[in-house]
């Protein structure tokens, strides 16, 4: 996870109503890899774009994930299978860890209309490019 978060990232959890106690591990290894990609690349992709190539799922009593619509295409790959065995695991911010922009704090639903992807909304040339490319983002961002 990067502290502050990314603004794809908050994108994502105002756009599902999602607050980050919502979101496991590998949630914030997508979006926050979404984010390092257009840092890096001036991509400008955003939760559109994420929500194209991932269903937002629930599974009771574990919380949200992100799958892959179509499992040959992924914006990243090398994740982990699960998050299983990191529910034990928690973080400690202090300071602002959303770097002044609003992001919910309060556990909320995502809207069932959020989760439906909308080809009109999407950044279909750098969604292409980025699909395309073999990038290498190091751990430190």
């Amino acid at each position: 996870m990067r502290i502050p978060i990314g603004r794809g990232t908050r994108d994502y959890l105002v756009a599902h109503r999602l607050s980050p106690t919502q979101c496991p591990p590998n949630m914030f290894r997508i979006l926050g890899s979404v984010d390092a990609l257009n840092e890096k690349m001036g991509l400008n992709l955003t939760h559109h774009d994420v929500n194209w190539i991932y269903n937002l799922n629930y599974l009771k009593g574990q919380g949200y994930y992100l799958k892959t619509r179509i499992p040959e295409v992924r914006l990243i790959s090398c994740l982990p299978e699960s998050n299983k065995g990191m529910n034990k695991d928690f973080l400690i911010v202090s300071g602002e860890w959303h770097n002044s922009l609003h992001c919910p704090t309060r556990e909320g639903t995502p809207d069932k209309y959020t989760a439906v992807p909308n080809l009109n909304f999407v950044n279909q040339p750098n969604l292409n490019k980025i699909l395309k490319a073999e990038v290498f983002v190091p751990k430190d961002g």
